[in-house]
């Protein structure tokens, strides 16, 4: 459901007198007995009355989820159920007068009286007709990473960043036609002790990201063991810039939990967590 919807024909509720009002006024379909709310042959739209909790509800329905359920006693519920879409945003925009629902990093977003809030799970409830305010909404979060200890970890990296480097200067940028014969590679990085230590965290490192998209194919492994990055893949080519960048996600994705930390926002903030992967 995120196609574009055209909301013209929604009728606009303040609050519960009003959707009441509106179910009481509204002819009924007569072949299945539905109340419509919107185009008559629009079967996905419809309104209705029950009781929940003891507490009188107009609830407003599109396809299977109940999206706005307005109660007797001032209270307003938003669920989009399954499908935090776009559609189901518009939809809620023009029903509901005093709020504004957006779609906002893969779920939506409420704007209301103090601000913006993310739904709790699939729901948000509201009080407050006309003059909307939520009741009980989750705290909100983005992920920050500490640049010192980022610093202290990526100087673990340096010997492998360094035989990155070197790497490419022996290989070059053509992995077809390496600039230098296979035996020299193996000369300049697989004979002295110090060589050995440094590929054993090359090793640990290139493990650990294998079946990262920076990774194309698996790396090659030669007959001392040690594991090179032979399809390593345009992101890093051959430049020094482009290796720190690739060092720096795999720094992140390794030590997210020494790193990383979450940031509570200020009520009725909203931002889009860029790190939030780091810490899933």
């Amino acid at each position: 459901m995120s196609f574009q919807t055209n909301t013209e024909a929604f009728p606009r509720f303040w609050g519960y007198s009003d959707a009441l009002a509106y179910c009481k006024k509204t002819t009924p379909v007569r072949t299945d007995g539905r109340i419509p709310l919107a185009y008559r042959r629009q079967q996905q739209y419809t309104i209705r009355t029950g009781v929940i909790d003891g507490v009188n509800v107009v609830l407003c329905k599109m396809y299977t989820t109940d999206i706005a359920t307005f109660f007797e006693d001032g209270r307003l519920l938003l669920d989009h159920g399954a499908w935090p879409s776009r559609s189901t945003a518009d939809v809620v925009s023009a029903l509901v007068h005093g709020i504004q629902v957006r779609h906002f990093d893969n779920g939506l977003v409420v704007r209301c009286e103090g601000g913006e809030f993310r739904f709790a799970e699939s729901e948000l409830m509201l009080e407050g007709e006309g003059n909307w305010t939520p009741i009980d909404p989750p705290k909100t979060y983005v992920t920050r990473i500490d640049r010192a200890k980022l610093n202290e970890v990526a100087k673990q990296y340096k010997p492998f960043r360094t035989e990155l480097l070197n790497w490419f200067k022996l290989v070059g940028t053509d992995h077809a036609t390496p600039t230098y014969p296979s035996k020299e590679q193996y000369v300049a990085f697989a004979l002295s002790e110090q060589a050995a230590d440094r590929h054993e965290l090359c090793l640990q490192i290139l493990t650990a990201t294998r079946s990262s998209r920076s990774l194309y194919g698996a790396p090659e492994l030669n007959s001392y063991g040690y594991m090179y990055p032979k399809y390593l893949g345009q992101e890093l080519f051959n430049t020094a810039a482009r290796i720190s960048a690739f060092l720096r996600k795999v720094i992140l994705k390794n030590h997210s939990e020494e790193v990383c930390y979450r940031e509570e926002l200020p009520y009725g903030v909203v931002k889009k967590d860029v790190n939030k992967a780091l810490l899933d």
